[in-house]
């Protein structure tokens, strides 16, 4: 059975400030699998699998963004 969390609770669950998907979901939808997401009357939810995407996502950019940078020459 997949448990569906709102965004406030998943952020919470994983030690975040409570806007912390809805944050990341305005400025990057694209890392929210459409099956991962529900969308109530408003209200958004997310499910395990959605949240363990989304972290996995975000650490990736990160490595991405971590390693080109190690290659910036400032002149």
């Amino acid at each position: 059975m997949v448990e569906w969390y709102t965004f406030s609770t998943a952020s919470k669950r994983i030690n975040k400030n409570r806007n912390y998907f809805i944050n990341r979901y305005r400025k990057s939808p694209e890392y929210f699998e459409p099956d991962t997401i529900k969308i109530l009357d408003g209200i958004k939810f997310i499910s395990d699998d959605g949240i363990e995407h989304v972290l996995n996502k975000i650490k990736k950019m990160a490595a991405h963004v971590s390693s080109n940078s190690a290659f910036v020459v400032n002149y």
